[in-house]
């Protein structure tokens, strides 16, 4: 998972999951990846594009 510092104009998110099961922890780490990359591109008013993942596993 991503670390990193707060400063003025920045907000750190830290998520430690205690209780998640060893063959959990993977795809939960890919898709938080996954998702901050696009928010990432996002935030500062970006466009990140249609979402892959989401066109691979529709709801």
């Amino acid at each position: 998972m991503r670390s990193g510092t707060a400063s003025d104009s920045a907000r750190l998110l830290a998520v430690h999951p205690r209780r998640l099961p060893e063959p959990a922890r993977g795809p939960r780490e890919e898709g938080w990846e996954h998702c901050l990359d696009r928010l990432t591109v996002r935030a500062p008013g970006g466009g990140p594009g249609p979402d892959s993942r989401m066109e691979q596993n529709p709801a």
